[in-house]
């Protein structure tokens, strides 16, 4: 439990620009990832299109929640 306050006390200092920061280097890492390890690439490429479409409509859906509730 203290970890979930610490993280959470960070969390309210940053700003939007933080966050867009912080998605910008996953999405990059994830970059990384592909091209250079040949396994996560074929790993990644295997997976049907619409897997990623439901993952990130799950992963959307509680944000949106807490925006328009």
């Amino acid at each position: 439990m203290f970890f979930i306050k610490w993280i959470n006390t960070k969390v309210a200092k940053m700003n939007w620009l933080d966050f867009a920061l912080t998605k910008l280097s996953v999405f990059l890492f994830t970059l990384f990832l592909i091209t250079c390890w040949s396994n996560f690439l074929v790993f990644i490429m295997g997976i049907e299109w619409w897997w990623f479409l439901i993952l990130s409509l799950l992963v959307a859906l509680p944000v949106l929640r807490k925006m328009f509730t």
